[in-house]
């Protein structure tokens, strides 16, 4: 018992083993760019899923400049004109500039203008850039009047194209930079953004130093919005810059809000493609001040997306992955297969439903990955434990079962059952009659051989009925019909084995050096135990139970009736009369049993040799 546990220990472990090395394996093969860009292609399928939601927020305002405003030029946007629009945001809490101010223009006057509205609104915050690992400001004639500065950059994939996620601070020599939308945030609620950039260990609004973001995207970009034609969840109050620059707007509407300036040409260098960005949505890119605006508007709530941090995400995958390896190992192949499946749907449905609901969005692709793997190579494990002991089953049974019957175990063993089950069986006993007095007469290689030669016939006939031959004992065979497949017709089977016994000892009689042997067999049906019995160290597949110890009583009994094959009435019931003859014998009282046993003797085909 102690050997046995310790193996299962040792089998227990090296499962645990496998899947941790499955689950790492996973987790590190989905950090490269490839599996990193599956995962944002599921996200942006989640946020379309989710679609358009929510109001435009009240605190945010954009101010585009478009084509309408008929601009004599467009790079750089004219001061002149951008200084008539900051003139006109004098309420506003804050402003924001997504415009490069690297340089005066050409337009000196422009600049002045520009410079004095900037001064005079007094909160105007402006981009500057990363490069090369710096941060590259605007020039020193516009920055002297700004409240603040902040990058504009984006970590964006595929290309430069896609924008999903944001950075608030990014360290930089010196010190930390911070983003646009983390200066807008941060003087919106009253931090000292400035001590951010020189701390030893800065965190703004809860978001430490290149830490990534989810960007909360309430929708598509404004163009599709007006594409639309109609009333669509979600975006931001659009204003264009030609109206606001011209006092369309009351004096009051811009009070107390976050005003944000940009291009909305339809030629600007700032566009990108979002989650938004599809079919259902013109396909239409994202500018950059549309994706500071659902950035800001992400921070200020103060509920970003929530996502995964790589323990809790391994954790996960590891559970998963014992999930799937111990299901493919217990059920099997197949029925692994069909859970694991169900499972990976389940992930999937769980996933947007989370995305949707609650702003769940958890990692699909890694423990989907995870998931596959593990079921793989469970799989793999499966077919090479599967195989190896399929091989030893065969060679277990090989030498008492049919050929037949040994294929049908190994395509299916949940047949038979170790330690034993309880199943309905004809018992056979067949015993040579004469045996010792041959013994006595014959040396010992002469009688070995005579006996190999008669089992080896007679055998055949108990494996050509499905039989399986339980032991030889001497001159003795012990089998048993009915197990370890079922058999509806175990004791016609039986019958039919012992009949053609006889015709073949019959047969053997008739050749020379045949001894002149005759065989008593005892046949009997029942319920019995039916298994691998014996100890840890040594065990055999048998039967056991009244039903055997009745069959071997029978066998002697052929003695006092002068017959040579005995069967009980309830094996002559079981096997019918249509193809048996039987000679009633009456009853008879058997040792171990109370109650007598009616018998009947099982007779040749008028045809077949005695």
């Amino acid at each position: 018992m102690m050997a046995t546990s310790r193996a299962s220990l040792g089998r227990l472990a090296a499962f645990l083993v496998a899947a941790l090395l499955v689950a790492l394996g996973v987790w590190r093969f989905c950090q490269i760019g490839l599996m990193r860009s599956l995962e944002d292609q599921t996200l942006d399928w989640r946020f379309l899923f989710r679609g358009p939601r929510g109001t435009p927020p009240e605190d945010i305002v954009l101010v585009l400049v478009e084509e309408e405003a008929e601009l004599d030029y467009r790079s750089p946007i004219p001061r002149e004109h951008l200084a008539q629009v900051v003139e006109h945001l004098g309420g506003a809490r804050l402003v924001g500039l997504d415009i490069l101010f690297d340089k005066p223009s050409f337009d000196h006057q422009g600049d002045l203008r520009l410079r004095t509205a900037l001064a005079k609104q007094g909160h105007a915050i402006a981009v500057s850039y990363l490069a090369d690992g710096e941060e590259h400001f605007p020039h020193p004639y516009f920055r002297d009047v700004l409240l603040d500065v902040g990058y504009s950059t984006f970590p964006a994939a595929g290309g430069g194209e896609a924008v999903r996620r944001g950075t608030v601070l990014t360290q930089v020599p010196g010190g930390f930079a911070v983003s646009f939308a983390g200066a807008l945030v941060g003087h919106a609620r009253g931090i000292e953004v400035g001590h951010q950039r020189s701390a030893t260990s800065p965190s703004l609004v809860g978001v430490g130093p290149g830490q990534m973001v989810l960007i909360d995207f309430s929708g598509p970009p404004n163009a599709a919005y007006r594409r639309a034609g109609e009333a669509m969840p979600g975006g931001f109050t659009v204003c264009p810059s030609h109206l606001v620059a011209a006092g369309v707007y009351p004096a009051d509407f811009f009070n107390n809000k976050i005003v944000l300036i940009g291009t909305g040409l339809a030629d600007a260098p700032d566009l990108f493609r979002t989650p938004f960005f599809s079919a259902a949505y013109g396909y239409q890119k994202m500018l950059g001040v549309e994706i500071h605006a659902q950035f800001l508007h992400t921070l200020l709530r103060g509920a970003p997306l929530g996502t995964w941090g790589q323990g809790k995400t391994f954790g996960v995958l590891l559970l998963l992955v014992l999930a799937i390896g111990v299901g493919v190992l217990r059920a099997g192949v197949g029925r692994g297969a069909i859970g694991s499946g169900c499972l990976i749907l389940g992930l999937w449905g769980l996933g947007f439903a989370l995305f949707s609901r609650l702003d769940r969005a958890i990692p699909l692709v890694t423990l989907t990955t995870g998931m596959v793997a593990a079921f793989g190579a469970s799989t793999a494990f499966y077919a090479r434990t599967e195989g190896r002991e399929k091989k030893q089953m065969r060679q277990m049974f090989a030498k008492y079962l049919s050929p037949q019957v040994v294929d049908e175990l190994v395509a299916d063993p949940s047949h038979w059952a170790l330690g034993g089950k309880s199943m309905e069986i004809t018992v056979m006993f067949a015993d040579l009659e004469g045996f010792t007095p041959l013994c006595e007469r014959l040396e010992p290689q002469e009688v070995v051989k005579l006996m190999n030669h008669h089992l080896t016939e007679l055998s055949r006939f108990i494996w050509m009925e499905g039989g399986t031959i339980d032991k030889y004992e001497g001159d003795l065979i012990m089998a048993f019909f009915g197990a370890p497949l079922p058999q509806a017709d175990h004791a016609a089977r039986a019958c039919r084995a012992a009949l053609q016994m006889q015709t073949c000892l019959a047969e053997l009689r008739s050749g020379p050096n045949s001894q002149g042997l005759r065989m008593r067999i005892g046949l009997h049906s029942g319920t019995a135990v039916v298994g691998n019995m014996g100890s840890d160290f040594h065990f055999n597949y048998t039967a056991m139970g009244d039903t055997v110890n009745l069959a071997a009583r029978l066998e002697p009994a052929n003695k006092q009736f002068g017959t040579y094959i005995l069967v009980s009435e309830v094996t002559q019931h079981l096997a019918g009369a249509g193809e048996f003859h039987y000679r009633a014998l009456g009853a008879i009282q058997v040792k171990g049993k109370t109650e007598p046993v009616r018998v009947a003797e099982l007779l040749p085909r008028p045809a077949d040799p005695v």
